[in-house]
């Protein structure tokens, strides 16, 4: 078994208000030690697995999830891409 498989692919979340109490309550739920600052941006790393359960989880707690991306560069450049 590779490192890939037993860890699964990872996503990077960002969230349209990161600052907002609701997210971070859904921060508390699953794990501290998910933010990741990259330049700037506040993102949330979780398994790709994981991704519809946060995804129902942010709907049930009224949060937006703003952008989804494999790497945190290709985030940045999603978001510069907005801007």
């Amino acid at each position: 078994m590779t490192v890939k498989e037993r860890t699964g692919r990872k996503r990077y979340v960002h969230f349209n208000d990161p600052a907002s109490d609701s997210v971070r309550k859904l921060v508390r739920i699953l794990d501290e030690s998910r933010i990741v600052h990259y330049h700037g941006i506040v993102a949330m790393r979780i398994r790709h697995t994981q991704l519809p359960y946060l995804r129902e989880l942010a709907a049930d707690n009224g949060i937006i999830i703003d952008r989804v991306s494999g790497t945190l560069k290709s985030l940045r450049k999603k978001l510069s891409d907005i801007k």
